[in-house]
């Protein structure tokens, strides 16, 4: 734990944002919670990686999708890196991907999942899906989130 303190708005600000786009200190309890959840990590990170990879296998199928980020894909440009670097030469648990039809048509898409939940978090146990651009990098000029 710590504090910061200063004279500057700027600095404020600046900081402001760090703290909301990276998270804050955890506290003990959630410190406790992580090194229990640490036994069976493993185990929930293979089995997120396959959901993963079945869930980028269907998207990419999909006419309705324009492309799909994840290195578990062999379309992957960086496929032999995930190969080389992920155990099991799998891709992990997180995918992206653009969806024809814009932000309109990325918020629908959202709204009509029933096992995803609209929400930003990297560090529950939820399937999540987010549309970025109006949640976790709201915050970022359009022209830096597009470059």
């Amino acid at each position: 734990m710590g504090v910061a303190a200063f004279n500057s708005d700027d600095l404020h600000a600046r900081l402001s944002f760090l703290q909301n786009a990276i998270g804050a200190v955890p506290s003990a309890f959630d410190s406790w919670l992580a090194h229990r959840g640490l036994k069976t990590l493993h185990l929930r990170a293979r089995e997120a990686t396959r959901n993963a990879t079945a869930v980028a296998t269907a998207l990419e199928a999909s006419h309705n999708v324009i492309a799909v980020n994840y290195p578990g894909l062999d379309s992957h440009p960086h496929r032999h890196i995930a190969r080389k670097q992920h155990r099991d030469a799998m891709g992990g648990g997180m995918l992206s991907f653009r969806i024809r039809g814009g932000h309109a048509a990325a918020e629908r898409f959202c709204q009509l999942t029933q096992i995803f939940t609209l929400a930003e978090s990297l560090g529950g146990v939820e399937s999540l899906v987010e549309v970025p651009s109006s949640m976790t990098h709201a915050g970022i000029p359009r022209d830096q989130r597009e470059a």
